[in-house]
């Protein structure tokens, strides 16, 4: 077997996002002076990208872009952070998500208003084996149509793990789930796709539906921490999140998702994946600024070294960052 050259290979929605900063929760028909504005990167595999390569991940991804503003901003931010770009293909028609995202200054809570109109997915023509055969890890997400389960299938057959970020509401998404090694997903989908709403019971739920291949099933509740699973009929553990205080939430569940693949990438457990994952989250929860407040490595051993009385396994976490 070739050596391998990436750590993860990231494929799926990146973002120009435009963050305005006001006071409290907006209201309808009020209006609002605003405190702070930023254009920084966002989208769900772009952020979960760039936080893998803050943590030390060998990091590519790829998408349809075109020679435009937007497209250029990402490809520009992306090799600032370390994320390799050479696999992003060209396409005049395509470029990235752009949103307006308005950020409750006093509890980091966000509204995101995104057109998605013009962003491109690669299909599974567009990737050649040897490309997805190059990373450990292969980390996707689906928000709208089409699944991409074609793409899924294609990876699965070369024998790269897939670790999934799943949002979309979709008939088809069944198929995708099955053919998912690693699906990291939000309350509000769990609950939707299991019709559960106890996290546990709604990740036992996930698990027990999830294919033959199916290594954990990770639901995420926020500042309530989250729930897994390691195999279709097993327990599930509940991983309380680290308190901190949140000044911005904005691409924590992104974070989340990006250090979670990292681990995996490593070889680590799903214990150590989640423990990681939740630092990840926690500490950009308590930055500011969007990308620039991604953990690094050295920012991230800390945080697990001040936290060992939290979990057993933090210990030895923090001894390989």
């Amino acid at each position: 077997m070739a050596a391998k050259s990436l750590d993860i290979l990231g494929v799926g929605i990146s973002a120009v996002d435009d963050l305005t900063y006001i006071d409290e929760v907006p209201q309808v028909n009020f209006k609002y002076p605003v405190r702070d504005k930023t254009r920084n990167g966002g989208g769900l595999t772009a952020t979960a990208m760039a936080a893998a390569a803050r943590l030390g991940g060998k990091v590519a991804y790829t998408a349809r872009f075109n020679n435009g503003d937007l497209s250029n901003f990402m490809t520009g931010l992306f090799n600032e952070y370390g994320v390799k770009t050479e696999h992003i293909i060209h396409d005049p028609a395509g470029k990235p998500y752009h949103s307006v995202i308005v950020v409750d200054k006093a509890t980091g809570s966000r509204t995101i208003f995104y057109d998605c109109r013009d962003f491109k997915q690669p299909t599974a023509a567009d990737l050649a084996d040897d490309v997805i055969a190059s990373a450990k890890v292969f980390f996707m997400d689906f928000l709208a149509e089409p699944v991409p389960v074609e793409l899924a299938r294609k990876v699965r057959k070369l024998g790269v793990p897939i670790v999934a970020d799943i949002e979309g509401r979709s008939p088809g998404v069944d198929a995708l789930l099955h053919e998912i090694d690693y699906v990291v997903v939000s309350e509000e989908f769990a609950q939707w796709k299991s019709g559960e709403k106890d996290l546990a019971t709604a990740c036992a739920a996930l698990a027990k539906a999830g294919g033959p291949n199916r290594k954990a099933t990770v639901v995420t509740g926020g500042a309530a921490g989250c729930w897994y699973a390691t195999s279709n009929n097993g327990p599930v553990t509940h991983q309380p999140a680290f308190k901190v205080i949140a000044t911005d939430t904005n691409g924590c569940g992104d974070t989340y998702h990006g250090a979670f693949a990292y681990a995996i990438s490593q070889g680590w457990s799903v214990t150590e994946a989640v423990l990681l994952a939740s630092a990840a989250g926690a500490i950009k929860a308590s930055g500011r600024g969007g990308w620039p407040a991604l953990p690094t490595r050295a920012q991230a051993k800390t945080f697990l070294q001040q936290r060992q009385a939290e979990h057993p396994a933090i210990a030895g976490l923090a001894a390989k960052l």
